[in-house]
């Protein structure tokens, strides 16, 4: 938990979490950015919505990472 505190959460970063999401849901979601606004958000390319509101990266990677956990536990599948 230590190292965690001290990594700095990129935009890569989030990228790779939210493809992997996407690969484990077969979804297709997009990262969305803007600092003016508040952070990242998740939205839907089709209709440009917005999956989940806007966080800062650390919120958002933490996120991710419950979602992924949600998504690839076993009786999910």
């Amino acid at each position: 938990m230590e190292e965690f505190k001290m990594r700095r959460i990129t935009s890569t970063i989030l990228e790779g979490r939210l493809k992997e999401l996407n690969d484990a849901t077969n979804s297709s979601f997009k990262l969305d950015h803007n600092s003016n606004y508040g952070g990242y958000s998740i939205t839907i390319p089709v209709s440009g919505s917005h999956l989940v509101g806007r966080m800062p990266a650390r919120e958002m990677y933490t996120y991710l990472q419950g979602a992924l956990d949600w998504v690839t536990r076993p009786s999910f599948k």
